[in-house]
């Protein structure tokens, strides 16, 4: 596996990727004609915004993708098997910490330790700028998701919850917060 720093033509393989992953871990726990209708296309334009810094709340973020195998000439970049976008917190009230927007690996890749590379790879990003610690927001009833970042340190902060309307489905997002020890 490597990772990478995503440039503009790994964004429809990011987009494709961002649907699939919500498509495979949120059956069950989201409408199931609204993961279906899920696009591709739609994706691609909102992660267009995010690369090119126009998307409010994003400036400054990174994006990185996990690929099979090593680049070559021979065989190229390998298949795309996940990706990680992080950057400074977006509510002021949680700085100095940083945030991660997103991190999405493919059912066929999990419980392999691509997302524990991606999330290594933030993390390391963060620390190296004297950044204490980041969060992510994840469906509170997303036990498998909750369950991984457990694994990678991350804990539950009670102080803070979202509620939203996703697809006509109210929800709930718990922030986990990541403690980087100097």
């Amino acid at each position: 596996m490597h990772i990478h720093h995503a440039n503009r033509e790994d964004l429809p393989e990011v987009a494709r990727i961002h649907v699939q992953a919500w498509q495979e871990a949120y059956a069950g726990l989201l409408p199931q004609d609204y993961l279906d209708h899920l696009s591709v296309a739609t994706r691609l334009v909102k992660w267009r915004e995010v690369f090119g810094g126009t998307a409010a709340g994003y400036q400054g973020s990174n994006l990185l993708v996990a690929r099979e195998g090593e680049p070559s000439p021979a065989h190229g970049q390998g298949a795309a098997m996940g990706f990680v976008s992080f950057g400074p917190a977006r509510e002021s009230r949680h700085l100095p910490w940083g945030e991660i927007y997103a991190v999405y690996v493919l059912r066929k890749y999990w419980g392999t330790g691509v997302g524990h590379a991606l999330y290594s790879y933030a993390r390391q990003h963060f620390a190296q700028r004297g950044i204490p610690g980041a969060y992510l927001w994840v469906l509170d009833t997303n036990t498998r998701a909750r369950r991984a970042y457990q694994r990678w340190g991350g804990r539950l902060d009670p102080a803070f919850t979202l509620s939203a309307r996703i697809g006509g489905q109210d929800v709930t997002e718990v922030m986990m917060r990541f403690e980087f020890e100097e």
